[in-house]
């Protein structure tokens, strides 16, 4: 089989087998680091159609037990995830889209009371953005900050989510890590 062009690479950095890398110390002298990031995420029961990516694709919508999965973990899984890391003194980089730092006040609360810091995920995580022109996903990482700075007082740096250039194996790098680094969130 003959490539037609060749694939897209993020090029980035190159390919580095971790066999054969020297080895890395943290301060200290420590050997390893310990990351705790839990998402903490609003999701629609019933989110709007979108062209690139079904929201529940189990079945049509509502999804009752798609959702409900969803809805479990602001009810219950953070408190129980919070209890213990409240026991060993973790403190966390909370995985956020917006939303719920908007709709679960006492979520947010309990997060910027420990002193957390933030990933933006998104401001929901029911509306993609995919059909977004690069000055429209910059806007859209503006807003999601600026949000994120009104809920906590803190800055957040963004993920950023695949394009459909990415699956489609597109050309060039996407959009995403630009607008989000020209956003000021992250490096390009």
């Amino acid at each position: 089989m003959t490539m037609q062009r060749p694939l897209a690479t993020h090029g980035r950095y190159d390919y580095s087998p971790i066999t054969r890398r020297d080895d890395y110390a943290w301060p200290g002298g420590k050997r390893l680091a310990f990351w705790v990031a839990p998402n903490v995420l609003f999701y629609e029961y019933t989110a709007p159609n979108d062209p690139w990516l079904g929201m529940w694709t189990r079945m049509p919508q509502p999804d009752v037990m798609a959702y409900g999965r969803q809805d479990f973990g602001p009810r219950v899984g953070f408190w129980r995830m919070l209890d213990i890391l409240d026991k060993h003194s973790v403190r966390c980089t909370g995985c956020v889209n917006v939303e719920a730092l908007e709709r679960y006040p006492s979520i947010r609360d309990a997060t910027v009371e420990r002193q957390w810091a933030w990933l933006g995920h998104g401001i929901s995580n029911s509306r993609f953005i995919y059909h977004l022109t690069e000055a429209e996903e910059r806007a859209y990482y503006r807003e999601m900050q600026e949000r994120c700075h009104a809920a906590t007082g803190a800055t957040t740096a963004t993920t950023s989510p695949p394009r459909p250039s990415m699956m489609e194996g597109g050309g060039g790098a996407a959009p995403s890590p630009r607008s989000s680094a020209r956003a000021g969130s992250c490096r390009e």
